[in-house]
């Protein structure tokens, strides 16, 4: 899974970096579960799914994960996040998983907001 680092004297800091890892496994996973459930209400086989489509994906973002401020309009996440959640009420998926990040979004919107990067945004 991965190696043990150490993060300096301060055991504070490998706490907090503990539940920073957790938090994007657990993001992970309930995003992963979220897609699988889109997929079936498809009419998709869930393993199939995750082994041909899923699972490369997944591989494939990891590779850009070191970008993930960069180049990433805010007016365009928030479309983004906001068509996942209709789609899902359209298939009756539960979109609650999403749906928590759309008033975020738009608060860090706002019209302060309009058109800035999402690092721009996160350094406010």
């Amino acid at each position: 899974m991965g190696a043990t680092r150490y993060l300096g004297e301060d055991a504070g800091l490998a706490a907090l970096i503990d539940l920073s890892l957790l938090s994007g496994m657990y993001g992970m996973f309930g995003g992963a579960a979220h897609s699988v459930a889109l997929a079936e209400s498809a009419g998709m086989d869930p393993s199939e799914f995750i082994t041909s489509l899923l699972a490369p994906w997944l591989v494939a973002m990891t590779g850009v994960l070191d970008s993930i401020t960069d180049d990433s309009p805010s007016d365009m996440q928030i479309v983004a996040v906001g068509n996942i959640v209709a789609t899902s009420n359209d298939q009756g998926v539960d979109p609650e998983l999403l749906s928590h990040l759309t008033t975020p979004l738009r608060q860090l919107i706002g019209p302060d907001a309009k058109g800035l990067e999402l690092k721009e945004m996160l350094n406010r």
